[in-house]
């Protein structure tokens, strides 16, 4: 079975993800494919072209940093980044998923834009983990060190978790209230666990 982790920016998907981690479970995170896609050489040069912005390489590697910051206020910019990087992450990820069918073995994927790309359909199960905008707001300055401005700009770049809420009831998929404490999540997660597995 192939299941699906998604939720906003700051909604606590990497924790949840590594708690299935710990218990021994099968977890990719695309954010961590990202990164590593991020880092080939071929990929910075395209994003260097592309983007058309001189300031963003640190000697010859592109700054991560400094490009968020960009394309954060700039839409325009964060398509183009997302038209180099998203080809390249889904291409990886259907690797995965290929492995996983032909071992016959459950794999869990955070998929942060999993709604934002309508990539449901690609899922057995999916699991949304929702927290509140205002929680959203406060986790993402304090685990970015940055001014509220900047965590709404971030946040403004994709669908908000109430409407991804939404969604989520809509298509049937399970909920996770993230908004409370931690270890109230993870009972959460486990009791889906005992309806998926």
């Amino acid at each position: 079975m192939i299941i699906g982790i998604t939720g906003s920016i700051a909604s606590g998907k990497t924790k949840i993800l590594l708690y299935l981690k710990n218990k021994g479970l099968n977890v990719i995170s695309l954010d961590d494919i990202s990164h590593e896609i991020f880092c080939d050489k071929d990929v910075n040069r395209k994003i260097v072209e592309k983007m058309e912005i001189s300031d963003i390489t640190i000697g010859e590697i592109v700054s991560r940093k400094r490009v968020s910051e960009i394309v954060f206020k700039d839409k325009a910019k964060l398509d183009i980044l997302n038209k180099i990087l998203h080809p390249l992450i889904l291409e990886k990820m259907n690797e995965y998923i290929k492995v996983a069918k032909d071992e016959k073995h459950n794999l869990f994927i955070e998929v942060p834009l999993l709604y934002e790309l309508e990539m449901s359909s690609r899922f057995d199960k999916v699991i949304f983990v929702y927290v509140n905008e205002d929680k959203q707001i406060e986790r993402l300055m304090e685990r970015n060190n940055i001014t509220k401005e900047e965590a709404i700009d971030r946040i403004n770049n994709q669908i908000t978790s109430s409407e991804k809420r939404k969604i989520a009831l809509k298509l049937n998929h399970f909920i996770i209230d993230n908004n409370g404490n931690i270890e109230d999540s993870f009972k959460q997660l486990d009791r889906i666990l005992g309806e998926i597995i």
